[in-house]
């Protein structure tokens, strides 16, 4: 791994502190002493240092470990889990390719042949010279070094985040490669990729390593100038006509004011008005995790609908109905006709009917996937919501001084005459204590219960 870092320095948070990576390893599962099944992977936060370096590469000569991952991005501190939330910075820009699937006589090549190939794709395909290939075992990835690492901070918490743009490169450089095997999967940034040095198991324990090292380095700008369709004059432009277009239907539409849904708002309990909302709460959660908040091209019909049928739950006057939907899908989905698009909606509405699909529909149409499923809320599976709601049991219960099954056994253990021991206090023997309380008994009269 040391070797991807030639010619560019492993940043520093500001105070001169470490970044962390995010190593994930994987080896057998396997049984655990306690009776719990131990699945294999485990994850490891190193420091991004020189000695961190050197802890990474002991992992990956590790042959209790059957791979060893890396992420992309740098953290500024360790997790519970490693996604795209809290990376600090990016160093380069990447594609995996599965050639080994896409490519005739790949495996057959020799690694300055496999080299050549990509480098001459990339050529091919207008792209700037990778700065390094690496052989993964079967198949191959690329980085694009950054000169300066792209660093993940906004000025405005509500802003897109810097690292969306690595994304939207990454996402160029696959649709360009897509012909070899670049994985569309693999273009977000919180992704992992395999540690040079490491070994891949299924490849026969082929060791992944470099091929290729031009040494070159790239800023972010000249990646955008040769990569992206767009000029930054013409993004500019973009967005300021969207900025006008979201004033003048701001100005040309109506209050809308829904006394009903008011009042549910505050209404104890289950409401049509919360439950649209947890829908479209979910709905922006996966918005984030997919596209950084925007929802891309193909989905947008779909998450406008879902959000006008959500909607259309407490708000009964089809007339306001798309005014109420747009206050909600406007930071979502840009759709310039989104009036017509849920126009069978308002019809529906009109003669008091509507969709009223289940969450297992919803989740369907969505694509849900298990790394998505677990961050949302309504549209999460009937497995994990009754797991939250025993862990919200468990924690009420703790919080009114109910012991949990371990201490309260501990308690009783200690409370027990066998821990106290107090014939010892007494000066006799077992025996005699117990033969002493039983003729305390029987002095005693009977009482009967009331």
């Amino acid at each position: 791994m040391a070797t991807m870092w030639n010619g560019i320095k492993i940043p520093q948070k500001n105070d001169g502190t470490a970044l962390f990576w995010s190593i994930l390893t994987v080896e057998d599962g396997r049984e655990m002493p306690d009776g719990r099944w131990f699945h294999g992977k485990l994850r490891h936060w190193v420091e991004a240092s020189q000695e961190g370096l050197s802890r990474v590469q002991k992992m990956a000569e590790n042959s209790q470990f059957k791979a060893v991952y890396f992420s992309q991005g740098l953290y500024w501190k360790p997790g519970k889990i490693a996604g795209k939330a809290g990376i600090a910075c990016l160093p380069w820009c990447w594609v995996d390719l599965d050639c080994h699937n896409h490519v005739e006589g790949w495996s057959s090549m020799s690694f300055d042949e496999q080299a050549s190939f990509v480098a001459g794709e990339c050529m091919g395909a207008g792209l700037p010279l990778p700065s390094q290939i690496i052989s993964s075992g079967r198949g191959a990835y690329a980085v694009w070094k950054l000169t300066e690492p792209l660093w993940n901070v906004s000025k405005r918490k509500s802003a897109r985040k810097p690292a969306s743009v690595i994304e939207a490169l990454n996402s160029q450089i696959q649709r360009k490669l897509a012909h070899i095997g670049a994985d569309a999967r693999c273009t977000e940034y919180g992704r992992i990729l395999r540690v040079p040095g490491s070994r891949n198991w299924g490849a026969y324990g082929a060791i992944v390593q470099t091929i290729w090292d031009s040494g070159m380095t790239y800023s972010v700008g000249d990646l955008k100038a040769s990569l992206m369709p767009w000029t930054p004059e013409e993004v500019r432009q973009y967005k300021a006509s969207k900025k006008a277009r979201l004033s003048a239907r701001k100005r040309r539409s109506a209050p809308v004011v829904d006394i009903v849904a008011e009042r549910d708002k505050r209404t104890a309990g289950f409401t049509q008005r919360k439950h649209a909302h947890r829908i479209i709460e979910d709905l922006r959660t996966l918005a984030d995790l997919r596209w950084s908040g925007r929802v891309d091209e193909g989905f947008r019909d779909m998450f406008g609908h879902l959000i006008v049928s959500a909607v259309a739950r407490y708000h009964k006057n089809s007339s306001t109905l798309l005014a109420e939907a747009r206050k909600y899908a406007d930071d979502l989905i840009d759709d310039e006709d989104f009036e017509s698009h849920n126009s069978t909606s308002v019809k529906l509405l009109e003669a008091g009917k509507g969709y009223a699909y289940s969450i297992q529909t919803m989740r369907k149409l969505l694509k849900v996937t298990p790394y998505e499923s677990p961050r949302l809320f309504v549209l999460s599976s009937e497995e994990e919501k009754a797991a939250r709601q025993v862990k919200s049991k468990e924690a009420k219960r703790r919080a009114k001084g109910v012991l949990d099954r371990a201490s309260y056994d501990a308690k009783r253990s200690s409370e027990s005459l066998k821990a106290t021991r107090p014939w010892e206090a007494l000066g006799v023997s077992r025996a005699t204590y117990y033969r002493q309380i039983k003729a305390h008994e029987a002095t005693q009269p009977n009482r009967k219960r009331a």
